[in-house]
Formats: C-alpha cells, structure tokens, sequence
C-alpha cells in the first residue's frame, strides 16, 4: 500500500500538480488557503498529500457511483483542455458539457420554459446526473444550480474556486495539460475497473 502511495504522489509532483495559480484575475479564494503551503509572487504551492487525501476519497465517491450516471463538465470560462476530458467521458460512457455552461440547464431540467440552446444541451445529456465531476470550477452559476438539486460536485481545480457548496474539491494545477491527463486517467481506471467486475 505504502509503494503505491509513494507512486501517486511523486506523479503528482511529476505533473507539477502542486503549481496553483495566484493572479489578478484569479486571485486565490479564501476557502482554499488551507491547500496552500507556500505563497511565492503568482504562484501557490499546493499541499500535495492534501491533494492525494482528497484525490483518494473522490475516487472512492466515483468508484461507488461508476455505474450510476455521472455528467463531466469543463467550464471552458477559465480554458479548454485539448478535448482530454470529453475523450474521457466518451471513453467512461459518460454524458459530458463541454462548452459554456447555459443558466437552466440543472435547475429547468423538467421544466418547459427554457432556452433553445439549454434544450440543445439537455436533449444530448439526457438525464439529471448523481454525481457532477466538475473541471476549472470558477462560474458559481454551475455549483450553486447543481447544488440546489442536492446533487454530489467533485471539483478539480486551481486555487481560485469561490465556493463552499462543493462536496469535495481537489485543487490541482488546471493550466497543465499534463495534470488533466494524470487525472483523467485515474478516473478513466476508476470507472472501467468497477464496470469489468460482474
């Protein structure tokens, strides 16, 4: 156990997860200053073995819900990762949003007043999910509506998330395409390996 918990965490060191983004216009959120061990000019360090506890504890959340519906979603408001999460969801068979998160799309999602282009985006998911993975969680409108809904947010994100609401955050370095795919993957194997058991 021990050996397999050194791995991740020198992965996580090897994708330079522990690089948090301090900016002007991401300034850090003060609910995450607890992940935070060391503050130098626009950069947090991120406390690792926080980021593997919380890591390890969402992907038991995931593993227990792999064969329930779980909707991904990339809030392409901060960036967009080379299709590395939508080809995740795709792999997992998961539904996925990947393009600007529509006001309704949770909290309307029965209902019949609603916009064309949230129509669009809940005729492709199809369903309320049990469990949103959220990515580059900076717009409140995506968690406060999911959490209306009492539904589980896993958020994988920089420093500057502004919200308590969420169930878990794992802060990580969400300008390195290097770290979205170690992440991605430890999802990809998560949900796979509970769907090959019978």
């Amino acid at each position: 156990m021990k050996k397999k918990t050194t791995i991740v965490l020198n992965q996580l060191f090897f994708y330079k997860i522990y690089s948090g983004t301090n900016i002007k216009n991401y300034p850090t959120s003060l609910y995450m200053f607890e992940y935070i061990v060391k503050i130098n000019k626009n950069i947090n360090f991120i406390d690792l073995e926080k980021t593997f506890y919380l890591l390890k504890k969402s992907l038991k959340i995931i593993h227990k819900l792999s064969k329930k519906k779980i909707l991904f979603v990339e809030n392409t408001f901060i960036n967009s990762n080379l299709n590395i999460i939508s080809s995740t969801a795709r792999a997992c068979n998961k539904k996925y949003i990947t393009e600007d998160w529509k006001g309704g799309i949770i909290s309307n999602f029965k209902s019949r007043k609603r916009s064309e282009k949230v129509n669009i985006i809940i005729k492709r998911i199809k369903y309320l999910p049990h469990l949103i993975l959220l990515f580059n969680g900076y717009d409140p409108l995506i968690i406060n509506e999911v959490f209306k809904k009492k539904i589980p947010i896993i958020c994988f994100t920089n420093t500057h998330v502004n919200s308590q609401l969420l169930t878990y955050r794992v802060p990580w370095n969400d300008n390195s395409v290097y770290s979205t795919f170690l992440i991605c993957k430890l999802i990809y194997l998560t949900i796979t390996h509970n769907k090959s058991k019978k």
